[in-house]
């Protein structure tokens, strides 16, 4: 049998989709998903160009933003949020922890939930890079609502573009046009432990 030539055009195109998808592999090979339990304390050091932080703690990159500030449930702020990460496009929830206090402890069924921190992979649609993105909603016994803190940092390579400065200000004004629209229920985020508590 005589063998088939393509035209020159069809194989250097199949050469350049065969080398984008090995880049693609070994870019999410390189970048596993790592669960984390708690909101990170700081960017890291390695990450300075390609991390975000809107926080009270330790801002970095935050473009004059500040954390928003909630006037209703736990529950439901951490509702909002969530909705707000499926509609953005290559996203996985990868976590979703509860606590009863900002250090990290575990709820018990006696206690009310104090903070909950959200953990997200967003992918980049050409090459597939994965930034992490994680939103801390804690309950401000002052103030009775929510705090929303968050943190977005790239997992390969050393800048971000401001990618991770631009979505965490998409996600800031998301929450912040659904305070101001009304469209959350009302309710104090209570820092206390549920009435009636042994």
């Amino acid at each position: 049998q005589a063998a088939v030539l393509l035209p020159g055009w069809v194989a250097r195109s199949l050469m350049g989709m065969s080398v984008w998808l090995l880049l693609l592999v070994l870019v999410r090979v390189a970048s596993p998903d790592v669960q984390l339990s708690d909101f990170p304390a700081a960017c890291p050091l390695s990450k300075q160009l390609g991390c975000s932080r809107v926080a009270r703690d330790k801002p970095h990159r935050d473009a004059g933003m500040t954390p928003v500030q909630m006037p209703t449930t736990l529950p439901a702020a951490t509702s909002t949020v969530l909705e707000w990460i499926w509609q953005q496009p290559r996203t996985t929830i990868l976590a979703v922890h509860r606590a009863t206090s900002v250090n990290g402890s575990a709820a018990s069924d006696q206690e009310a939930v104090q903070q909950t921190v959200i953990h997200a992979r967003f992918v980049s649609l050409l090459w597939g890079f994965a930034d992490d993105v994680f939103v801390r909603l804690t309950c401000d016994a002052e103030t009775g609502t929510v705090l929303l803190d968050a943190q977005g940092q790239l997992r390969v390579g050393v800048g971000d573009m401001d990618v991770n400065v631009k979505r965490n200000a998409a996600l800031l004004a998301a929450m912040q046009a659904e305070v101001a629209g009304g469209q959350l229920p009302s309710g104090p985020c209570s820092a206390t432990p549920v009435a009636g508590a042994a």
